[in-house]
């Protein structure tokens, strides 16, 4: 019995205490990578002291059985900054000696530029690689395909340039793609389809050129897709309404052509950008008591036809905006339009703004001295709107039906009937 209970505390101790300290390769790599970095937060790397970098040191976690290096994780965005001069520098590929690492997350790390590692495609149990918020630059590395384990890749808010790489579509097990508010060019890959356990597809504000690949409808966990303000051209897919999941598309700022898909309205996306554009034709008229929209932008586009009359049964438009199109008509009443701000339907080439909408929103005064060209505003001028001391020698030109006000403080020089 007493054996017994020798060994059972035998055991009991080595689960509880035996700890793999990292091997001293590990910690040479750290300690080059430490070096390579900008000297603005080294508080942090107090605790980066002794042998064993798998005990305490800030922001380096281990793995538990090899004792290798498993995870860095520095987030400068929560670390405070040291008083000396702001220094720049970059990500030693010293950091590729570290085999057996699974996660990299450097963010927001002031002064952090250079260029990504090239031998970053050989750390093949990587699952993050998150670098955002730096003054990264150079090119994505061509061969990142290579890290069939990558979950998340996120090189957002950098300055780098170059393409997205063909072999970037080989990265079978990405959820999380963030290459927003970079330099980079050329096409998407048409390969993407690829992709399929891709939900966050965000590649806005870059200089990405060409069109959508139709093998887009491949990718059918998409959840948010953000194309917006590059260059892409050509039609919106129609294969996109088919993505049963996708809540979020924003193209807006492209140069797209051609009409609005149909299914788009009719899908379960929730926020539709579509602005800055070159589309053309009607809005479709196929809302109903499904269609819930937070945000719904057409503007900016070569629109015309009326507003769908289909939009009343629409069961929430949260922000509607149609402004700088060629729509025509008069705007329905009701819901959802009683909650929506006349700037979203302004500049247009005859879309009706019935006056009680700007009484109950927007007095006419308010936008003195400023105008509201391009629309077809009716209905009688309240005595209240034109008789301020504070706006005598302001023109307007607008389409009315009514009584012009006589009124001791009507100072208005011209006021032109058209």
């Amino acid at each position: 019995m007493a054996a017994f209970c020798f060994i059972t505390a035998l055991l009991l101790a080595v689960s509880l205490g035996v700890h793999c300290s990292c091997p001293p390769s590990d910690r040479a790599a750290l300690l080059a990578f430490k070096a390579a970095l900008p000297q603005r937060h080294l508080s942090v790397f107090d605790s980066w002291t002794g042998n064993d970098c798998c005990r305490n040191w800030y922001g380096v976690n281990c793995d538990q059985q090899s004792g290798r290096v498993a995870d860095i994780s520095l987030r400068g965005d929560s670390l405070p900054s040291s008083s000396a001069a702001s220094t720049t520098g970059s990500i030693s590929p010293q950091i590729c000696k570290l085999t057996r690492l699974s996660s990299i997350i450097i963010s927001d790390w002031e002064g952090l530029g250079g260029q990504i590692p090239g031998c970053i495609s050989s750390l093949v149990f990587l699952r993050i690689i998150d670098l955002n918020g730096n003054s990264i630059t150079g090119v994505i590395p061509a061969d990142i395909g290579k890290l069939s384990e990558l979950i998340v890749l996120n090189l957002a808010d950098n300055s780098i340039s170059g393409t997205i790489p063909e072999s970037l579509t080989n990265l079978g097990n990405l959820k999380h793609l963030d290459l927003r508010n970079n330099k980079i060019s050329g096409a998407i890959p048409r390969s993407l389809g690829k992709m399929k356990m891709v939900s966050r597809l965000l590649v806005g504000r870059n200089e990405i050129s060409g069109d959508i690949p139709s093998s887009i409808g491949g990718v059918y966990r998409l959840v948010d897709l953000d194309l917006s303000e590059n260059k892409i051209s050509g039609a919106i897919p129609e294969l996109l309404s088919k993505l049963r999941v996708l809540g979020t598309v924003n193209v807006g700022g492209n140069k797209l052509r051609g009409r609005i898909p149909e299914g788009l309205l009719k899908s379960g996306i929730s926020y539709l950008n579509m602005s800055h554009n070159y589309l053309e034709g009607n809005i479709p008229d196929v809302f109903g008591g499904s269609s819930y929209f937070t945000v719904l932008d057409f503007s900016y586009n070569n629109l015309k036809g009326s507003l769908p009359r289909s939009m009343n049964s629409a069961s929430y438009i949260g922000f509607l905006d149609v402004s700088h199109n060629h729509l025509c008509g008069s705007i329905p009443t009701g819901s959802p339009f009683d909650h929506l701000d006349d700037s979203s339907f302004l500049f247009n080439d005859c879309l009706s703004l019935h006056y009680f909408r700007l009484e109950r929103h927007l007095p006419l005064y308010s936008f003195l001295p400023t105008t509201l060209p391009n629309n077809a505003l009716h209905g009688p001028i309240p005595c209240r709107d034109i008789a301020s001391p504070g706006y005598p020698h302001y023109g307007l030109a607008l389409l009315i039906r009514g009584p012009i006000p006589e009124s001791p403080g009507f100072g208005y020089t011209q006021v032109e009937l058209v």
